[in-house]
């Protein structure tokens, strides 16, 4: 699943509509939307106050981010992320 994808569902379970949390983040209505459909990515200060904002570990957003095939990495990183 996506980033964005496992971002929508955690803001769901939250039950927290796009707008209060991009008033959180301080960002519009819209960026989340964006964030959530692919359309673009989250800055890093954003990033971080989302982690926050979601009470979650990075690693919850992009677990899957590695099969998705868009990352490309060695087959020696393949094997380390795999471990």
């Amino acid at each position: 699943m996506s980033f964005g994808k496992q971002m929508r569902l955690r803001r769901e379970e939250l039950h927290l509509s796009r707008a209060a949390l991009a008033e959180e983040l301080g960002v519009s209505p819209s960026a989340i939307s964006n964030y959530e459909n692919g359309v673009s990515s989250p800055k890093e200060e954003v990033l971080l106050r989302l982690f926050d904002a979601l009470e979650i570990d990075p690693n919850y957003l992009y677990r899957d981010s590695f099969r998705s095939g868009s990352f490309v990495c060695s087959r020696a990183e393949q094997d380390l992320i795999e471990k």
